[in-house]
């Protein structure tokens, strides 16, 4: 999983190599995200959408990651690109669960995020604590990290979505260059 303030950091540096005689191509900065919200019962639910591509895999891994150590892996096949799909953690097909036991204690720090197994991911992971989701969002709400800057923020279901491909539409090159198109919310 690439951080946030990592990915500006190479996409500077891109940008320094890039220049109109290096017929450089357009970079999607963003790929998707993942946020979280609660169930019924309170139980965790991931949401993943992305916009470039679409992922076999969910982890959410203990803090401070990589050192904190994966804790689960989920995963799925057949997921369309520009979409969406949620994973409760304790009812979690079709997603399956191949690795660790979705146990999150209160007090501990994780992060959830979605991508391809064996690639790096390029995603907006959250980071949260269990019952920091439970005392801020209800069923339907999803805490997420901010798009725009630093920190988290929570929105509806639909409205994360939203914000997403308003992401990606904002950072996509153009259809000419063979550059990912325009996402649109699945139907």
């Amino acid at each position: 999983m690439i951080m946030w303030r990592e990915r500006i950091a190479r996409l500077a540096a891109l940008a320094l190599l890039c220049t109109p005689a290096a017929a450089c191509e357009p970079l999607v900065t963003v790929w998707g995200s993942v946020g979280v919200t609660v169930n019924d019962s309170g139980g965790l639910v991931f949401v993943g959408v992305w916009c470039e591509g679409a992922p076999d895999s969910m982890r959410i891994s203990e803090e401070p990651f990589p050192t904190g150590g994966l804790n689960v892996l989920y995963e799925r096949e057949g997921l369309a690109e520009n979409s969406s799909a949620t994973l409760d953690a304790s009812a979690p097909a079709p997603w399956r669960l191949t690795e660790g036991v979705p146990a999150f204690a209160d007090g501990v720090s994780y992060s959830a995020g979605m991508g391809k197994l064996g690639e790096r991911s390029d995603d907006r992971a959250v980071v949260f604590r269990p019952e920091d989701v439970r005392g801020r969002v209800t069923p339907g709400e999803v805490l997420f990290a901010s798009l725009t800057g630093d920190g988290d923020e929570t929105a509806t279901i639909g409205g994360f979505e939203a914000a997403v491909w308003q992401a990606c539409r904002a950072t996509a090159p153009p259809a000419s260059t063979g550059g990912a198109s325009n996402p649109t919310k699945p139907g």
